[in-house]
């Protein structure tokens, strides 16, 4: 990657962080405007739960089209750390390619 196309991908780096953090914040003082609810009790329930109905899927895959939201769910994780992948070469030019490197292409 050139000097130019390596500070256009910082600023526009830096400018979606910057948007990021400010919708998190706006979206964090309007979870602010609710009242207080103890949710660090039951953790190991909770945690459970989260592994149980996030990412087995166990409510959704006992619907008729259950099986396809799953694999489309997975495939979604998938794209995503290779896209955080992506980002982080372009951050760090000499990060390895490690997902991508598992596939080889023809």
């Amino acid at each position: 990657m050139s000097s130019v196309e390596s500070l256009v991908f910082y600023i526009v780096f830096i400018v979606a962080v910057a948007l990021f953090l400010r919708n998190v914040y706006r979206l964090f003082a309007m979870v602010c405007l609710g009242r207080f609810e103890n949710r660090f009790d039951l953790l190991w329930t909770r945690f459970k739960g989260m592994l149980v109905y996030a990412f087995a899927q166990v409510r959704v895959v006992s619907e008729k089209f259950g099986i396809n939201h799953f694999f489309l769910f997975w495939g979604f994780l998938v794209l995503a750390l290779t896209n955080l992948e992506f980002l982080l070469s372009g951050l760090f030019p000499r990060f390895p390619l490690i997902l991508l490197a598992a596939f080889p292409t023809a």
